[in-house]
């Protein structure tokens, strides 16, 4: 294949990968690095729940974490995926959305969370980052601490690093159609 046609078909692979994430569950893709801004830069591993073919990716949190609150200051985040086999790595930037503002989504995602394991994940009587002392056994209440979070891509750098060569481009989403530009790796 020439470097051309290779370099074609990165968004293609990139977006393969991706959405067979909702599929296995051990896929590389299924976590992700968001970052978020905070007084520092603020960079942590999230576990996607789903992701849509736009490319639009799900996630869970606590809303009493400081990413929601980030989140509500300046929604620009960036989220970085990397599959060390194919030696993939997919970085995209995007503006965050908390769910609670969708009224007809975030009922049903809450109610699957009441009705799953993950439901104690969302019970924890202390908010994430609280410090707690050294023999600290998690308290678990019956009010459920539940945000859903959208990430929509605004542009996907991707990069595949090869043995002979490597490929990069630049998309970017135009009236729902995905653009490519060559990149220098």
């Amino acid at each position: 294949m020439r470097q051309t046609e290779s370099n074609m078909n990165l968004f293609e692979l990139a977006k393969e990968e991706l959405l067979k994430s909702d599929m296995d569950r051990e896929h590389p893709f299924c976590m992700f690095f968001m970052a978020t801004a905070g007084d520092y830069p603020e960079l942590r591993t999230i576990i996607s729940r789903k992701i849509d073919p736009d490319l639009s990716i799900l996630f869970y949190t606590d809303p009493r974490s400081p990413k929601v609150e980030q989140i509500r200051e300046n929604n620009r985040v960036s989220a970085l995926f990397y599959h060390p086999e194919k030696k993939l790595q997919v970085r995209i930037k995007g503006k965050a959305y908390l769910i609670e503002n969708i009224r007809m989504l975030y009922p049903q995602l809450l109610e699957h969370i009441k009705n799953s394991p993950l439901k104690k994940d969302f019970t924890a009587l202390e908010a994430p980052g609280s410090v707690v002392e050294e023999n600290y056994t998690p308290r678990l209440g019956s009010e459920i601490f539940f945000e859903a979070v959208r990430i929509v891509p605004d542009e996907i750098d991707i990069l595949q690093v090869g043995k002979d060569e490597h490929l990069r481009c630049l998309c970017t989403e135009e009236k729902g159609v995905w653009k490519q530009e060559r990149l220098v790796p």
